[in-house]
């Protein structure tokens, strides 16, 4: 059942935090084949045999081999539940090339998966109410290429109200080293959907989804969680991950206990103008999420501004009075060519909803905000509005040509830590609609709220007046590895963003460190994210 936390090896993580820090996803998903048994029969499909068929057939504890290179054409569903005990596991036989374990796939790799294929605007593989237990490895799927327009590629569970009930969500389901695309042609609006619990994708592919309107690579609107999504290259065009947008079915669900580590997230540039383009990750709703050591390239203004990350809580069709976004933590994540950086809305003006709450941004850093690639009209580090409770920035790295911290209101809020921060650029610093630097502080800053330690370059004088910050007047007094070039440079190396061993704000954070990330503990969390 939903409420059984047992299954699929759930691990319970205690984590020290400071005071106003978000709270970490308090179960993480162990998605080690030895974790997910199927030691039942094995099971031969031949490439001339029905295949939901043999899934409508499959008992609990089999392993469903499918030949290497043969192609399944149809929407497939999977329906039975089983155990933690006895998964039912769909694999590629024979192919030489599946990845090891742990392995992140690629294409060259699934040159000789099993595809399973879809010839209509049904996904490939989707889910009857309820299905538990299943493991897909090694297994391609996409659409024909006859096929212009898609909903999605994989679905599993129903974002409708049809999935009403807990006992409907479908639960416990791995995509494991699994090929997820559309073909060139394809508009595809959502890859791959969570609108289910338990569920993680690992070390996959997921490419080539595009759309003129709006699409995702994974995506989540009624599905309470946990989710894992880690070690995968992920490319879609509107948000490459995104929870919310939709009101759920089931009352009171807010998709919890989320795990993005170790992915790239990536948009093709040659996408632009063609597909609708949006930002890289967006919440509308969620609940204890980590987002952590990913690499993740190119937002533009396109559809939308082009954040790399953009939060807040939504009620998006007027009945989920309940939803919102809290306790996200980011951290040790590479952001590059990107127009903007984050946008941080406590909540959507428009309809009812839940304040955004205890968002912990940490030792991130962007590189190229607004750079040729991307240029875009504004080109703000961090866009915040409407009162977010417990917001903490600290020890993060990026300039912005535009902006760097501005308000949309003047909403005072306790507990807004803005701390050992390395930035700069523009006219706008420390900005609201209703005054600038120490005014703007002294307007959104509430009990318990914190400015200090920060480099902010090129400020003007009246920023002066806010003590325990730096304020260099140009990029070069910086003192930065690479020379104040590299503030803005699209191509810049990590390092050169770094302070240099000459610079005047070195060990001048409030806990005695440079101001700014720590590029060395990125580059090391970020290892391997991307492969060429």
């Amino acid at each position: 059942m939903i409420t059984t936390l047992l299954a699929f090896g759930l691990l319970a993580r205690a984590q020290p935090a400071a005071p106003a820090d978000a709270e970490l996803p308090r179960v993480y998903l162990s998605t080690a084949v030895s974790a997910t048994p199927s030691s039942g029969r094995v099971v031969r499909v031949k490439p001339t045999d029905n295949l939901q068929r043999a899934l409508d057939a499959a008992q609990c504890g089999d392993r469903v081999l499918l030949p290497a290179g043969t192609k399944f054409t149809g929407n497939f569903t999977i329906a039975r539940q089983c155990s933690a005990t006895a998964w039912i596991t769909v694999a590629t036989d024979g192919c030489t090339t599946l990845p090891t374990e742990g392995t992140r796939t690629n294409p060259t790799a699934a040159v000789c998966y099993a595809k399973l294929s879809s010839k209509s605007v049904l996904p490939a593989l989707s889910t009857k109410p309820g299905a538990r237990f299943w493991r897909f490895i090694g297994v391609e799927l996409t659409n024909e290429p006859s096929v212009g327009t898609v909903n999605g590629t994989v679905y599993l569970g129903d974002a409708s109200g049809a999935q009403n009930s807990l006992d409907d969500v479908p639960s416990d389901i791995i995509l494991d080293r699994v090929y997820v695309h559309a073909p060139d042609n394809t508009d595809d609006r959502r890859c791959v959907t969570f609108n289910s619990a338990r569920t993680a994708i690992v070390d996959s592919y997921v490419a080539g989804c595009k759309s003129g309107f709006d699409a995702q690579a994974v995506a989540g609107t009624n599905g309470p969680g946990p989710f894992k999504i880690v070690n995968n290259y992920l490319e879609a065009s509107g948000e490459n991950i995104a929870f919310g947008g939709a009101d759920p079915g089931i009352q009171n669900l807010v998709p919890s206990d989320i795990e993005i580590r170790h992915n790239h997230i990536f948009k093709p540039m040659g996408w632009r103008g063609k597909w609708n383009g949006k930002n890289l990750i967006e919440f509308k709703a969620g609940r204890r999420v980590l987002i952590e050591a990913n690499v993740a390239e190119n937002s533009y203004p396109d559809g939308q501004a082009g954040f790399a990350v953009l939060l807040w809580s939504v009620n998006q069709d007027g009945k989920c009075t309940w939803c919102v976004t809290e306790h996200v933590t980011i951290r040790d994540n590479l952001f590059r060519n990107i127009a903007s950086g984050f946008q941080l809305t406590a909540r959507w003006p428009e309809k009812p909803s839940l304040v955004m709450n205890h968002v912990t941004i940490r030792n991130n850093l962007m590189i190229g905000i607004n750079n040729p690639a991307v240029a875009a009209a504004t080109s703000r580090v961090f866009q915040i509005g409407n009162g977010i409770a417990a917001l903490t920035i600290d020890h993060n790295t990026g300039f912005g040509p535009d902006a760097t911290f501005v308000w949309g209101d003047s909403t005072k809020t306790p507990e807004q830590i803005i701390t050992n921060n390395l930035t700069g650029g523009g006219s706008y610093q420390i900005f609201t609609p209703f005054g600038a630097g120490s005014i703007a502080w002294g307007l959104v800053a509430g009990p318990q709220s914190k400015f200090a330690g920060n480099v902010v370059a090129l400020a003007s004088d009246w920023l002066n007046v806010i003590p325990g910050n730096y304020y260099p007047k140009s990029l070069n007094a910086i003192g930065l590895a690479g020379g104040g070039g590299a503030a803005y440079s699209g191509t810049a190396a990590p390092a050169d963003l770094s302070l240099g061993p000459s610079s005047p704000y070195r060990w001048k954070g409030t806990d005695g460190k440079d101001p700014g990330a720590n590029v060395p503990s990125i580059l090391a969390a970020t290892q391997g994210v991307v492969q060429r």
